[in-house]
């Protein structure tokens, strides 16, 4: 894809034509736009496009619209009560184990070595 002749625009009216292919943490293709540090660190709409306020942070992910379309979808069908009442199950049983982990520190074990641990 060629990348170079396009712009963003931020919402304070900045635009940065730095547009490089990579890949997301999970191994996906995503495409990352860098805006200039001196543009961003004193910038007033800076929490509408970053929500770290420690971290300075000048780049932006897009995902492909394919994958960014399927997310939303799911995040949508998630809303319904089809969803909830099909997941209610898994709920309950997640809730059971972590409350079981929490209170009994189950996943520690009160011996060392395998001739003790069963």
């Amino acid at each position: 894809m060629d990348w170079d002749n396009k712009t963003v625009t931020c919402p304070n009216g900045k635009t940065t034509g730095q547009w490089r292919d990579a890949l997301s943490h999970r191994g996906t293709p995503v495409i990352r736009i860098q805006f200039s540090p001196k543009d961003c660190r004193s910038c007033p709409s800076r929490p509408q496009c970053i929500n770290s306020a420690t971290r300075p942070h000048w780049e932006i992910t897009l995902r492909p619209q394919s994958e960014h379309e399927a997310i939303q979808q799911a995040r949508m069908a998630q809303g319904t009560p089809e969803w909830r009442e099909r997941c209610a199950a898994r709920n309950g049983i997640e809730g059971t184990i972590s409350q079981v982990i929490h209170a009994t520190g189950l996943r520690r074990c009160r011996y060392h070595g395998l001739a003790k641990t069963q």
